[in-house]
């Protein structure tokens, strides 16, 4: 499994496969470029993924870095991309979407999602299949978050932490 995770100084992400009752940790793949000698801010990136598996990963528009870094090579070189993201950004708008907004970092790559609120699969004819939920959080709360396209089958089950 591969995973590629948004992130900035002391920032981690933790991702477990769970196969016929046996858990394997996954180390996700923290992009972070240092922050500019006159600056004490880690660079801004935003990251959208569309119910299509389109991922987009940039810096936001005026702030210190340009382009994806090695975004677009890592998502480009692996057969099961695995996104760990927050679900919206800091106005509540969400990061699953019908169509990524910015440029493309790669196209039908991504093959799960896992957000601070659900772990959910992107189906080939499109849309995110929601696996599990994370404690505490309804399956109305995480319909209400995601813009994209979101499948709901049965009874969700909270994540166990």
């Amino acid at each position: 499994w591969f995973c590629v995770s948004e992130g900035g100084p002391g920032a981690s992400a933790e991702l477990t496969q769970r196969r016929s009752g046996i858990t394997i940790p996954l180390v996700p793949i923290i992009i972070a470029l240092p922050t500019s000698p006159s600056s004490s801010r880690a660079p801004i990136f935003k990251s959208e993924v569309s119910e299509n598996g389109d991922i987009a990963n940039w810096k936001i528009p005026g702030k210190m870095v340009k382009g994806m870094g090695g975004a677009m090579d890592l998502v480009a070189s692996a057969d099961n991309i695995i996104v760990a993201m927050m679900h919206a950004n800091k106005r509540g708008e969400s990061k699953l979407l019908k169509e990524c907004s910015l440029p493309l970092t790669g196209v039908g790559c991504v093959k799960k999602v896992v957000t601070n609120l659900a772990v959910m699969d992107i189906l080939p004819e499109g849309g995110f299949k929601l696996l599990e939920r994370a404690p505490g959080v309804s399956v109305e709360d995480i319909q209400d978050a995601t813009e994209g396209k979101l499948i709901v089958e049965g009874e969700i089950p909270e994540m166990k932490i």
